[in-house]
């Protein structure tokens, strides 16, 4: 029991200040340490009131058997000295008894005794943790006894394990669900049945540190009842009631069934949705009732709810109401099992942008960051405007962590809040080696030299090379998203390509200049750009069709160019949701030799697949294209016609071999349809599998488009992002081999960031 000793007895409050604080007795903790604990401070009027919660205080940090407290007079106010006994120090821990896990591992989750003073609170929470290792590998009925051993002033402590036998869940049933399957109960749980497939899935997800397992884990199944009952809350049944778990354990084979009892209740629905506002609000009450998800007639969903909380909150939040409290108000009817729903708003004070301070970019200009906000100083605060650039600046691929907050500015005043973006770095240069291997050019190597913020300017520059028996290319490219500081986009490129086609050999020299704006909203670019490029086709083959032959020699096109673009992808890189979409015009005969036009579509879309497996998502590509010639034209370009195959149209083909030929050599198309599917999914850390299927096909001038051309094929791959660099492989296998092709192909790359 503490107590507290006066030399000299105050009554109740002295009012006199406190001059000297000592601390006796403390051998291992420091003074200080002590001292930070306490209420009492030199020079502050004393106070017995505060004395006694100090000495409850030092008694709960666990350091201490016995606390007491001297007050003497000293010098014009009193002298305070904390008189305390540490408990024993813990000088050997034995862990005795486990035989299947072993005592480092058992260790590695042991919490250490501050100052290595005893502390029986910590000694619970260790024995907990032990309890927790030994049930996460399936030893439900793990043992665990402290032996302390007493010899003055220190302890020896042994924890002692009686480790029983090992059992998985080799089975989970519910009892008296009727709306929802067993199956899909189960998929809301962490703790899984041991099956093959949930045994790879529950390794997967450990790898990824994420909570999945097929062992009884007491903790963890009480987490699965509380997502089943938010489950059901959130399809209207607002009385539901999961019963406590029945375990039944079947000692002999290992195995424990677990039956969860259910009553359902009955589902209610939404008689009525309303939205109260105060005085001078921006939005009218039928505004407002538009955007809600969860209207009159629906099944009530608290997840539906909670998104329309948000988004009255996003709307407040972009009329600069940051504070705006939308608190939804349930009135239940359990007679006719309806909600009447009423959102409150108040939407509190309107605020201002006070400064936008800028943390963290060592490389980056401020000014590369601050352009992607799309609010300035003494704006209205928008935060719906904060999310776009948070977003905005992820997709820009130079940071690896991107967090704005805002904080109220007082030396602005009361109306102002300041905007803080805090950004990681990351790397930006990469080099890059690809290989492959074809029938048709045998091993080829690419390499990629580029820099996506150069001398942290936002702008990009790249030199990339292709090289096999066949081919020799060269592009030198260079953009600028905002040239002269304008929000205009700039981009130049150069290159010379060689490649051999069975026919002929074609050499391409050349350059493109464009210029883009954003226009109709944030992720719409529209781009004017012009063309010239110098094409010689040389040692045609004798066999070669006629509209080759006509070609032979070199030639000048002279074009001008028009793209739109839709961008809203959440990563450049490696994208998991948002879509890309381009549609391009070239117009040549503006001078040169040649006069056609050519139009492609480019159309892309990511949605994450969460029903399917966390994480995982499903990708779409769909390209179309066609050439045709100007009226004054004498026809299509060879260089400009189409040829499918390949990694980056359709896989498991060779580059010219999914399109006409003619006497079994290929020619290339006018037109080309290609279609690619893909679904990726996690695997172990920043490693995710793949698997697709790819269709597509050339067709030539006056052949219609049909499915009978369409060649197909499907496979498995692999990407991996890390610090050394980005790893893409594929595995393809044609589903309509024909006589003498090869049915399986592989592609892969690999580089190195800088």
């Amino acid at each position: 029991m503490p107590f507290v000793c006066f030399s000299a007895s105050p009554q109740g409050e002295v009012a006199v200040p406190v001059k000297v604080i000592e601390v006796k007795g403390n051998k291992r903790v420091d003074k200080n340490t002590i001292l930070f604990k306490l209420e009492t401070r030199e020079g502050e009027p004393f106070s017995i009131y505060k004395i006694r919660r100090d000495v409850k205080t030092l008694y709960e940090t666990g350091f201490f058997d016995d606390v007491k407290v001297d007050v003497e007079p000293f010098e014009g106010g009193v002298k305070v000295t904390y008189i305390v006994k540490e408990r024993p120090v813990v000088t050997r821990i034995r862990i005795e008894g486990n035989k299947h896990i072993k005592t480092k591992d058992i260790r590695k989750e042991l919490k250490q005794f501050p100052f290595n003073i005893f502390n029986e609170k910590i000694l619970h929470e260790n024995i907990q943790k032990i309890r927790q290792l030994y049930q996460s590998k399936g030893y439900y009925s793990v043992k665990i006894t402290p032996v302390v051993k007493r010899m003055g002033d220190r302890v020896e402590l042994t924890y002692k394990i009686k480790e029983g036998k090992k059992a998985v869940v080799a089975k989970i049933e519910f009892v008296g669900n009727k709306h929802f399957s067993d199956r899909k109960l189960k998929e809301q749980m962490i703790t899984k049945e041991k099956t093959l497939f949930n045994t790879i899935a529950v390794l997967v997800k450990s790898l990824m540190g994420k909570p999945a397992t097929y062992y009884y884990i007491k903790d963890l199944l009480d987490v699965d009842l509380m997502k089943l009952r938010q489950f059901y809350k959130d399809h209207g049944f607002l009385r539901v009631v999961i019963g406590d778990p029945e375990i039944k354990v079947d000692k002999k084979k290992g195995r424990i069934y677990i039956r969860i009892p259910i009553e359902e209740g009955a589902r209610y629905k939404v008689k009525s949705v309303d939205v109260k506002t105060g005085k001078g609000d921006p939005y009218t009450r039928e505004e407002l009732l538009k955007v809600l998800r969860l209207k009159p007639g629906m099944y009530y969903s608290a997840k539906r709810m909670r998104k329309d909380v948000m988004t009255l909150t996003d709307l407040y939040g972009a009329k600069g109401y940051v504070n705006a409290d939308v608190r939804p108000l349930i009135d239940i009817d359990d007679d006719n099992h309806t909600v009447s729903l009423v959102y409150r708003i108040e939407k509190g004070k309107k605020y201002y942008v006070g400064r936008i301070e800028i943390t963290g970019n060592v490389k980056t200009r401020d000014k590369v960051i601050r352009r992607e906000i799309p609010l300035a100083e003494g704006d209205l605060m928008n935060t719906m405007y904060l999310k776009l650039a948070k977003k905005r600046l992820e997709r820009t691929g130079f940071f690896s962590t991107v967090n704005i907050e805002t904080k109220p500015a007082e030396d602005l005043g009361d109306n102002y809040m300041n905007v803080f973006v805090h950004v990681e770095e990351q790397p930006t240069g990469s080099l890059m080696m690809g290989g492959g291997y074809s029938s048709a050019e045998a091993f080829g190597v690419m390499v990629n030299l580029s820099e996506k913020n150069l001398f942290g300017t936002g702008r990009s520059i790249s030199l990339n090379g292709e090289f096999s028996t066949k081919r020799i290319d060269y592009e030198l490219s260079f953009f600028d998203p905002y040239f002269m500081d304008k929000n205009i986009a700039f981009s130049l490129n150069s290159y010379h390509e060689r490649y051999e086609y069975d026919l002929y050999d074609e050499y391409t020299y050349g350059f493109s200049v464009s210029f883009g704006k954003n226009i109709w909203n944030w992720y719409t670019k529209a781009f004017v750009g012009y063309e010239l490029r110098y094409v010689s086709l040389e040692d045609v083959d004798s066999d070669a069709p006629e509209f080759i032959k006509d070609e032979e020699g070199g030639a000048l096109s002279s074009a001008v160019t028009f793209t739109i673009t839709q961008d809203t992808r959440n990563s450049s890189v490696m994208p998991t949701e948002g879509f890309y979409r381009s549609l391009s015009f070239k117009l040549s005969g503006l001078g040169g030799d040649y006069a056609y036009y050519k139009v492609y579509l480019n159309w892309e879309n990511f949605w994450p697949a969460k029903m399917l497996l966390r994480d995982s998502v499903f990708h779409a590509r769909f390209r179309f294209g066609f050439v045709n010639p100007l009226p004054w034209g004498e026809g299509r370009p060879v260089f400009e016609r189409f040829y499918v195959g390949g990694q980056n149209t359709v896989r498991g083909f060779e580059e010219d071999e999914a399109g006409p030929e003619e006497d079994g050599d290929a020619i290339g198309g006018t037109k080309e349809v290609i279609l690619n599917l893909e679904y990726m999914f996690p695997l172990v850390g920043s490693l995710k599998g793949l698997v697709f299927f790819d269709t597509g096909a050339a067709f030539d001038n006056g052949q219609m488009i049909s499915l009978g051309p369409m060649r197909q094929s499907v496979g498995l791959g692999l990407r991996f992002v890390t610090p050394f660099g980005p790893l893409k492989v594929d595995l393809a296998y044609k589903l309509d081999k024909r006589k003498d092709e090869s049915a399986f192909k592989t592609y892969f790359s690999v580089g190195s960031l800088f």
